[in-house]
């Protein structure tokens, strides 16, 4: 994979991000909003759930925002690029397809973690929990979020033989709140 492809997958991303700053700023909110609702339903009920507790829902609660939304954008490129005609282009080219979807598939992955990390920092300066994570806990992150862009690899090959797999991505989406952690902490005595 060369750095100008990759150079033009990142200014693509800067410039998508720029045009739809409104999207990315209702997104924050809404995310924002979501979890401390969350907390507060946590902490009605269980009078024990505090600084502890929120920082582990925390890290499952970005976990599944970044790796969610990048297993589904993955998902999409293919669809997207067979629905505006592109995808013939894109075999057509000199190019290989395979370094083109990577590469969109880093843009995908900057854009979510960026994202996903400012959530994670005004929210844990919300709740008062700032502090380093754990190496273990980075380790278990990012082997989630390359599992997660495998399966997006898995179903964009899913969306070039059947067209339509809206409803298998909401399925994962929704799925991966539990398997996250998102709604049931995991607790660990190492993490």
């Amino acid at each position: 994979m060369s750095a100008a492809m990759l150079g033009a997958e990142f200014r693509r991303t800067v410039r998508l991000a720029r045009s739809y700053w409104l999207e990315y700023a209702a997104d924050l909110l809404l995310y924002t909003l979501g979890f401390l609702l969350l907390i507060t339903v946590f902490r009605a009920a269980s009078a024990t759930y505090g600084p502890e507790e929120y920082l582990s829902t925390l890290i499952g609660y970005t976990t599944w925002k970044i790796c969610a939304s990048v297993l589904v954008d993955i998902a999409r490129i293919a669809t997207e690029e067979a629905h505006t005609g592109t995808l013939e282009q894109l075999f057509l080219s000199g190019l290989r397809p395979g370094l083109v979807f990577l590469a969109r598939s880093l843009g995908i992955l900057i854009n979510h973690g960026t994202r996903g990390l400012i959530l994670a920092f005004i929210l844990a300066a919300i709740l008062g929990v700032l502090r380093p994570l754990p190496p273990l806990a980075v380790i278990i992150f990012a082997l989630t979020l390359a599992g997660a862009c495998g399966l997006g690899f898995a179903l964009a090959g899913l969306a070039l033989v059947y067209k339509h797999i809206g409803g298998a991505l909401q399925l994962l989406w929704q799925m991966l709140v539990f398997f996250t952690g998102a709604l049931a902490p995991i607790h660990n005595p190492y993490l």
